[in-house]
């Protein structure tokens, strides 16, 4: 056997951490036997699989076996299953907030009356041709609560159907947390909504700063209340808490995580996420941390939520097998609003629609352009040659997809290697779970 090329080996505090990007396993290494051979798989040496333990063996592949291959028809043959459908939907892009970064209208249409009935149509025709195994709808926006009845009316009907049906069905929420009061999110979560995205920017000043309300007031407090709330209940529930940072955001991070760590439990966690300018209004008079530090930053900021106690989540999924490859690139993934169109990407802005938009919801049935939906979510394995990505040691990351978006306008690849910093990733996340034995 070899070492596969998407194992990697760190040192950290006198410990061998060893990781598969492939595989997911994680390790540390402390018998003297097997360091041993795994500095001699390191050398490029073959060993007889019979003189590895199985420890070291997750982390070697056979002779012949060209992994390239294995991570790229892994990630395909999962997404290209029609039984397994995804919907970020958008019932209403009104917003009671004016975020200094938004880059969304706030456009007050009201939901079509006959739009949810004609959206549940679509599943059960779709369930018909395909035999639906798994389902999955995340509430988005604007901001999803000020249409809280119609999605409570359409859940329950859902629920009934992909019950009788046997159709495994999973259900979030990207909200602001203004309009999550605890009556509200207890219902929600009874249902199957357990699972929400709530963007809290940092200490109140910060926060409010950046995500005031339409009247310009704070919408801290209500948020945090709302938090509070839940957090005070049994109810089952998961909470990623969002930070949008910019450079005072990051000035007080460790006080704002140590809010967090001493006022909620476990079924909170963290992201961050750096505030660059998406479109929007504001975007000639924000001032943003520059992309060249922002790996730099972000791995600080890692850092800083694991040493206060806090596990964040998104950024350890990060270095997972696919954990870079966005939604937009998994064939049955899409965007629905309010105008029927099936879009892969949530920039909803119509200049992107020619490359965007790959069907429409249509009389109770999905249509899909299959040409633009290929062009859409296809590797362009050119442009991955090119790239170097078939050499990249983090390729299981991110399979040379990027951002879907841009590389069908453009015929571009971004590459996360510059973004992420696996190996400080990957230490961060085994101090989080070592401090979880203390």
């Amino acid at each position: 056997m070899k070492l596969s090329r998407y194992t990697q080996i760190v040192e950290y505090e006198g410990k061998i951490l060893v990781f598969n990007l492939l595989n997911d396993k994680r390790a540390v290494c402390i018998d003297p036997t097997d360091l041993k051979m795994i500095e001699r798989l390191r050398q490029g040496e073959s060993i007889d699989p019979a003189k590895l333990s199985k420890g070291v063996q997750t982390f070697c592949v056979d002779e012949n076996i060209d992994e390239r291959k294995v991570c790229l028809g892994l990630l395909q043959s999962a997404y290209w299953d029609k039984r397994q459908l995804n919907f970020i939907v958008l019932p209403t892009m009104d917003c009671m907030f004016r975020c200094k970064y938004c880059y969304e209208n706030k456009d007050h249409e009201a939901i079509d009356e006959n739009f949810m009935d004609d959206f549940a149509e679509a599943i059960r025709t779709y369930h018909l041709r395909n035999r639906l195994k798994n389902l999955s709808i995340e509430w988005y926006g604007g901001e999803p609560l000020m249409v809280y009845e119609k999605i409570v009316d359409f859940t329950k009907n859902l629920n009934h159907f992909c019950e009788t049906e046997n159709i495994e069905h999973t259900y979030s929420m990207t909200t602001n947390g203004y309009l999550l009061s605890f009556d509200k999110a207890k219902t929600l979560i009874e249902m199957g909504i357990r699972k929400f995205q709530i963007t809290v920017d940092g200490v109140k000043e910060t926060h409010d700063k950046l995500r005031p309300h339409k009247n310009g007031n704070g919408t801290w407090n209500t948020i945090i209340e709302n938090l509070l709330a839940l957090k005070n209940s049994t109810l089952d529930f998961h909470v990623m808490i969002r930070v949008n940072y910019d450079t005072e955001v990051v000035e007080r991070i460790s006080e704002f995580y140590k809010f967090v760590k001493d006022n909620f439990d476990d079924r909170f966690t963290v992201f961050h996420h750096v505030i660059s300018k998406w479109g929007g209004a504001n975007d000639e008079e924000m001032e943003v941390i520059d992309p060249s530090t922002s790996q730099y930053v972000d791995t600080l900021l890692v850092e800083e939520a694991v040493d206060h106690g806090l596990k964040p989540d998104m950024n350890f999924y990060f270095t997972k097998f696919g954990g870079r490859v966005c939604y937009a690139n998994r064939p049955y993934f899409y965007i629905l609003s309010l105008d029927r169109k099936l879009r892969k990407c949530t920039f909803t802005d119509e200049k992107y629609d020619a490359f965007n938009v790959v069907g429409y919801l249509r009389a109770g049935e999905f249509e899909i352009d299959e040409k633009k939906l290929l062009n859409f979510v296809m590797p362009d394995y050119e442009k991955m040659n090119e790239k170097g990505c078939y050499d990249c040691q983090i390729l299981p990351i991110c399979h040379g997809l990027s951002c879907a978006l841009r590389r069908a306008k453009n015929q571009v690849i971004d590459c996360v290697e510059e973004k992420i910093n696996v190996k400080d990733n990957i230490i961060q996340e085994y101090k989080y779970y070592l401090s979880l034995k203390k």
